[in-house]
């Protein structure tokens, strides 16, 4: 029989063996036994992970930690799902950490999310760590309280264990956040909707999310077919919050007249994302990634006015400048000890 033959009989083989057969357990000795390969919408879930953190510049596999955020929902628990049992092109499965953060705004039903995430990662062997939030406050934005919240947590988390910090916005909501901002006056401030990877303050780390081209419902198809239950947050379906009335009121209504609507509007935000700088579509990630190996520390005004072509002038006497005087644009880091300056050359 030539390798072909060869091939084929191993190919029937392996289809005729029971599920239970057709399993594997991987390198790391705390790891579980799993399927060897994921199902149809697994595989093509994982492909477009793979491929989205390739367009950032990552190295595959990360040899650092890569922090997984979890809320319990589907969405945070189909990406970590997906990375914990078929994600070792990404990650080794030792090197993954699980966040969640209990806000405590739903009482006994939070301390639920919280029990139902400890659960899974026991039962993953994967190391978890819980963040309790602060109150909520009595005036201002509880959204921005929590998204808050949640950065101090990315930031408590790779400090203790240096990598990256993947979460898990998808489709809908970079649609949704595309829809809000042109209607809200923001989409000229704040761009046309959420980055694919951005800067952690004060952390030499980023926050990357690799399903903002993915549908809630694919996310939820995955988990189905990996017979994975989820948890539901009511108040994302009370409408009290205005963000919340757009998803429940506004976008149904939207794409039952355009049917293409998500689509559309994903694409809407990655070519205004582009457009920032045609030669490169995340620059500011490559430069937030040579500053901050070098312990270079920036805050939001300062990303800000880099991101709009400002000359900026950091904390440590450092000195970012964009020039566009040759023919080739760069940004220029002055020392501050020094005269010289120092050409850093965002290439195609």
């Amino acid at each position: 029989m030539n390798v072909e033959g060869i091939l084929q009989e191993e190919s029937k083989i392996k289809r005729e063996l029971p599920l239970e057969i057709l399993s594997r357990r991987v390198n790391n000795p705390t790891d579980m036994i799993h399927p060897l390969i994921p199902g149809s919408t697994g595989g093509k879930l994982i492909r477009e992970v793979i491929r989205r953190v390739k367009e950032d510049r990552r190295a595959l596999p990360q040899p650092s930690f890569v922090h997984i955020a979890v809320s319990g929902g589907s969405d945070s628990l189909a990406l970590a799902h997906l990375l914990v049992h078929y994600g070792s092109r990404v990650v080794p499965r030792h090197k993954i950490r699980l966040i969640h953060m209990n806000h405590g705004w739903r009482g006994v039903e939070s301390d639920g999310d919280a029990h139902f995430i400890g659960e899974l990662a026991e039962r993953w062997k994967i190391p978890l760590r819980t963040f309790s939030a602060k109150p909520p406050p009595t005036q201002g934005s509880p959204e921005s309280q929590a998204r808050e919240d949640r950065k101090d947590a990315y930031r408590q988390a790779v400090c203790e264990f240096p990598g990256w910090v993947l979460t898990a916005h998808h489709a809908d909501d970079l649609a949704e956040t595309v829809l809000w901002r042109i209607l809200t006056g923001a989409a000229t401030t704040h761009g046309a909707g959420i980055l694919p990877v951005e800067p952690l303050e004060g952390a030499d780390s980023f926050e990357l999310r690799p399903l903002l081209g993915t549908r809630k419902t694919v996310l939820q198809e995955y988990l189905s077919e990996e017979k994975q239950e989820w948890r539901e947050d009511r108040t994302n379906f009370e409408g009290q919050l205005l963000r919340s009335r757009l998803r429940l009121n506004v976008m149904p209504q939207v794409e039952h007249l355009f049917p293409r609507a998500v689509e559309n509007l994903v694409r809407l935000a990655e070519q205004t994302a582009k457009k920032s700088n045609p030669s490169d579509p995340h620059p500011t990630a490559l430069l937030a990634d040579i500053l901050g190996s070098s312990g270079v520390r920036m805050r939001r005004s300062q990303w800000d006015a880099m991101k709009a072509g400002r000359c900026v002038t950091l904390a440590q006497g450092w000195s970012l400048t964009y020039d566009q005087s040759g023919q080739s644009r760069r940004w220029v880091l002055e020392a501050p000890d020094s005269s010289k300056e120092l050409p850093l050359h965002l290439k195609k």
